[in-house]
C-alpha cells in the first residue's frame, strides 16, 4: 500500500468522501453537496509512481447547480498528485460547455477522464469525448455498452458487465 505524504491518514485507505463538517480544507460546502468521491489509483508510469486521485463526480454536480471552480481547491490541495476528473452528468460535455469544461481542467492541471459508455438519453450516459487536458497522462474508463443494464441494473455487474468485441476495441483504439 502506498503512503501519500501530507495527506490526512483517514484518506490513505483509498476513498475520500467529503462531508459538510469536514475541517481539513479539502472541500467546501458546495463541493461536499456534490457528493464527490476520490479514489487513489496507482499508475505504472515512473513520473506518477506516487499515484493519482480519481474524482468521480455525482450526477447532481451539473452546470445548472454548480461551477467548475468548485473543483479548484480540491485539485490544488491534492497537488502535486495528479487529479483525474470523471464527470457523471452529460451537460458538462455538450457544445460550448465542453470547451469550457476542458479549458478549466487544463487551466487547473486536472486530467479529463474519457469514458466509453452506452449511448442513450440518461444524463449519466456521457457522449464520447477524446481529450487530453494534462500532458502527463491520459485516463480512459471502459464502462461497457450495455444500455439496458445501465438503465435497469441493480448491481455493478448488471450495469458494467460487458465483454468488448474485437470490433468495439478497434473502434475505441481509433
Amino acid at each position: 500500500r502506498m503512503k501519500i505524504p501530507n495527506l490526512p491518514s483517514r484518506y490513505q485507505s483509498g476513498t475520500l468522501k467529503p462531508s459538510r463538517d469536514s475541517h481539513d480544507g479539502l472541500n467546501g460546502p458546495r463541493l461536499a453537496t456534490a457528493s464527490i468521491s476520490a479514489r487513489r489509483a496507482c499508475m505504472a508510469v515512473p513520473a506518477l509512481a506516487e499515484g493519482l486521485f480519481l474524482l468521480q463526480l455525482s450526477p447532481s454536480f451539473e452546470p445548472r447547480k454548480h461551477v467548475l471552480s468548485e473543483l479548484d481547491a480540491l485539485v490544488d490541495r491534492l497537488a502535486p498528485h495528479p487529479v483525474a476528473v470523471e464527470f457523471r452528468h452529460r451537460a458538462w460535455l455538450r457544445g460550448e460547455q465542453l470547451e469550457r469544461t476542458l479549458g478549466h481542467l487544463d487551466a487547473i492541471g486536472a486530467v479529463f477522464v474519457c469514458v466509453d459508455a452506452p449511448r442513450g438519453r440518461q444524463v449519466t450516459l456521457l457522449p464520447p469525448v477524446d481529450a487530453i487536458t494534462d500532458r502527463r497522462l491520459a485516463y480512459f474508463r471502459a464502462h461497457g455498452r450495455n444500455a439496458e443494464g445501465w438503465a435497469k441494473g441493480k448491481t455493478v455487474a448488471d450495469r458494467f458487465g460487458w465483454e468488448y468485441s474485437d470490433a468495439e476495441l478497434e473502434e475505441i483504439r481509433g
